[in-house]
């Protein structure tokens, strides 16, 4: 083993360890971790395009959000000095029926939530005098022949187009056409309201040629 002016490799080794060993414990203290004040919450939904309120028992919004929005609840006013807040989210979409969920809060969590909506549905009675005529509708095509039973989605009329802005606008304006050989003919138009799931009879009467 070499020597530096008389001092052995290993003592000077040893030495410089004690000395960076000291040194990295003043320069690095080890804190505790902070205590988490700030709640993340996400709600997805079926269908992507539904929204939603959440609000206290009392019924004060605390916030109107959509499906997938991630929301950083760390307003005290939100949690008036409590650590758990027992909510309500009401979700709804066009087209589906609306659901209500309770919510616990914890400030010390984080929240990614999932809801899949029901949607609604319409069924149509047809009969037309006399039976076995076809019935069609402009957008959604030939329908069936009487006496008919046909289910709808409501949704389905969205998608259509039968209803431009179902935020504001909730009825739908069926066109049907019925038709039968020696007969005229014969539109009628029947108003569907998405936000109802019914069964709607229809009746006809065709007038001979």
């Amino acid at each position: 083993m070499r020597r530096i002016h008389g001092v052995h490799w290993a003592a000077f080794i040893v030495v410089l360890a004690g000395a960076f060993s000291g040194c990295r414990s003043g320069t690095y203290p080890v804190y505790p971790p902070l205590p988490k004040t700030d709640t993340t919450f996400i709600i997805r939904l079926n269908p992507a395009h539904a929204k939603y309120d959440l609000k206290r028992a009392d019924g004060t919004l605390v916030l109107a959000g959509k499906s997938g929005d991630q929301y950083l609840l760390n307003d005290p006013s939100i949690w008036n000095g409590a650590t758990s807040l027992d909510l309500q989210a009401d979700i709804q979409a066009p087209g589906y029926r609306p659901l209500k969920e309770d919510i616990r809060i914890d400030r010390t969590k984080d929240y990614d939530l999932a809801f899949v909506l029901q949607e609604l549905r319409m069924v149509l009675e047809i009969q037309t005098d006399p039976a076995g005529a076809e019935v069609s509708e402009k957008a959604l095509g030939i329908l069936g022949i009487t006496p008919l039973v046909k289910e709808i989605s409501c949704s389905g009329l969205i998608r259509k187009g039968l209803i431009l802005d179902p935020d504001k606008d909730s009825v739908a304006q069926l066109l049907l056409t019925f038709r039968k050989d020696g007969f005229k003919p014969l539109d009628q138009i029947v108003p569907i309201d998405i936000r109802q799931s019914e069964t709607r009879k229809i009746a006809a009467v065709l007038e001979k040629k």
